[in-house]
């Protein structure tokens, strides 16, 4: 009984911490809460949409530019997708022609990735990227987790943080991992154009994922990026670090 107890106080407290983020989001974006999905990952909530899709199997996604963690494409492969990668030319990070002549009848959506902190589209582009996808029926999905550092600042400040189109995109996806500029450790957000989308995903991710990660494993987690941080932050232990791995075997 008492377990049943706790675990209906913990679900009470991840609620509440979920409607806090979705609000602050609000406030800060003008975004409405209920387009706003808070998930594991952003992995696991790039899954959870693609099983809500149900795209056909071999159905083709175009990724521009060709640049992301492997996580996500083994993803989109998981749900038998192929990935179409659209290559960077010597002055822009998308070559629109060479995009429109990847479009095949089996292509279901334009991935537009933000890799390493740079927005890789303007406003103007993404009105025609828009236009384009909008001929042919495709989605536009946004990868924002590289390039998301908080929700302070305006445009022209210089701590302005890109948050995606919500002009353009039909859903916009954002990483909160040990490795990003805005880390909390973990966890990950969706901002969809349809409420609806959110609202079944939060639904679907409800029944899937039941299980609840623990203060220990947390704490690791916790140890963990403590670690990281301390290397990272002096090009000597970088090194000494890079040389253990490569003596221990671990240099991939």
């Amino acid at each position: 009984r008492q377990n049943v107890t706790w675990k209906r106080q913990s679900k009470q407290e991840q609620e509440r911490l979920k409607q806090k983020i979705k609000s602050l989001w609000h406030q800060s974006t003008g975004d409405h809460a209920e387009s706003v999905a808070i998930g594991l990952s952003v992995r696991s909530l790039f899954d959870l949409y693609l099983t809500m899709k149900g795209y056909p199997e071999h159905s083709e996604i175009l990724v521009v530019p060709p640049i992301s963690v492997p996580g996500m494409m083994h993803v989109a492969r998981y749900h038998n997708l192929r990935i179409v990668p659209v290559d960077i030319t010597h002055d822009q990070w998308i070559d629109m022609k060479q995009l429109q002549s990847r479009i095949t009848e089996r292509t279901v959506a334009i991935m537009v990735v933000h890799p390493f902190g740079m927005v890789t589209i303007d406003s103007e582009m993404f009105g025609e990227l828009q236009g384009l996808a909008n001929s042919h029926g495709l989605e536009i999905w946004e990868d924002c987790a590289e390039c998301f550092t908080g929700l302070a600042g305006d445009v022209s400040s210089s701590n302005y943080s890109y948050l995606g189109s919500k002009e353009h995109a039909d859903v916009r996806f954002f990483s909160f991992g040990n490795i990003k500029t805005a880390t909390a450790l973990g966890g990950g957000m969706a901002i969809f154009r349809e409420n609806q989308d959110a609202i079944q995903i939060e639904r679907l991710q409800e029944s899937l994922f039941t299980a609840q990660q623990s203060r220990c494993e947390y704490f690791v987690r916790i140890v963990t990026a403590w670690i990281l941080n301390c290397v990272a932050g002096s090009p000597l232990r970088v090194g000494l670090f890079a040389l253990m791995c490569r003596l221990c075997g671990l240099d991939s």
